[in-house]
């Protein structure tokens, strides 16, 4: 890792812990470059912009956080309206749905939806109501786009707005993967969502669920991943059960890899 990218995860651990480093310096215009990559890359510029502190960066920086930022307030608040009126829809028609990941993390863990970049909605469904969610979906403007992926999922694209939502029946299409399913559906807390009502991951599930994904492609993820566990820790704190957790981490077979995950989240 570069001094400069060292400075800018630094500048992120300021916004995880809540605390500022007095002596910090402000980045110089010559590094800025090669930093403003390396946080377009790890889509972090947003939730700098948003909580980080502005004066460290040079002003030609600045700019371009600042354009990332309200890019990503437009595109979540068409994304966040739409997907309200999804869960409206299955919720209508009792159709349990988990809101995985940034549709839930960025509403009710960084309070702020222009700080976390979504390209897509994940929602976990039941694999019989498959064929209800599809009517759902097309009546509300959504094609499947990926019918044949070879993963436990169905990707839609809404016409009008190209937003996607993947769903979900199952996380893993590893055969030898020892995630269950079920331990999602069995740890979920009622959640509002675009407006809506849903369900969401209980704070120790959502952990586990985060860092499984993580693991899951092989540490090599961008930053924004590794912010979204740590804000996770932040936000819940002693609610998380972390017995719990490992209790988790040892059924799906990711006690090692999880240790390493959050050793490298410490250190934000």
């Amino acid at each position: 890792m570069t001094p400069g990218e060292k400075w800018l995860i630094d500048r992120l651990a300021e916004v995880v812990s809540g605390t500022t480093d007095g002596s910090a310096r402000a980045l110089q215009e010559d590094e800025q470059g090669h930093v403003m990559g390396f946080g377009l890359r790890n889509r972090i510029l947003p939730v700098l912009f948003g909580r980080g502190r502005r004066e460290l960066f040079p002003p030609s920086m600045l700019a371009v956080m600042r354009a990332a930022y309200h890019d990503q307030a437009v595109r979540n608040l068409r994304g966040f309206a739409l997907l309200g009126g999804v869960l409206r829809s299955l919720s209508d028609r009792e159709i349990p749905v988990i809101v995985l990941k940034g549709g839930f993390l960025a509403e009710n863990v960084y309070r702020n939806i222009a700080c976390r970049p979504m390209y897509d909605f994940d929602l976990l469904v039941r694999q019989a109501n498959r064929e209800e969610v599809d009517r759902i979906l097309s009546a509300q403007g959504f094609s499947l786009t990926v019918p044949d992926k070879p993963l436990p999922e169905s990707i839609y694209q809404h016409s009008a707005t190209s937003m996607r939502l993947e769903i979900h029946w199952h996380i893993s299409a590893d055969q030898r993967s020892s995630f269950e399913v079920e331990d999602l559906w069995a740890g979920t807390m009622p959640t509002t969502v675009g407006g809506a009502h849903a369900l969401a991951l209980r704070p120790e599930v959502l952990l586990a669920h985060l860092c499984e994904h993580f693991t899951h492609h092989a540490f090599v993820l961008p930053a924004l991943h590794l912010f979204d566990i740590a804000m996770v820790v932040r936000h819940y704190g002693a609610e998380l059960d972390w017995p719990q957790f490992v209790v988790l981490a040892r059924r799906w077979n990711m006690r090692r890899a999880t240790f390493l995950l959050l050793r490298q989240v410490e250190r934000l």
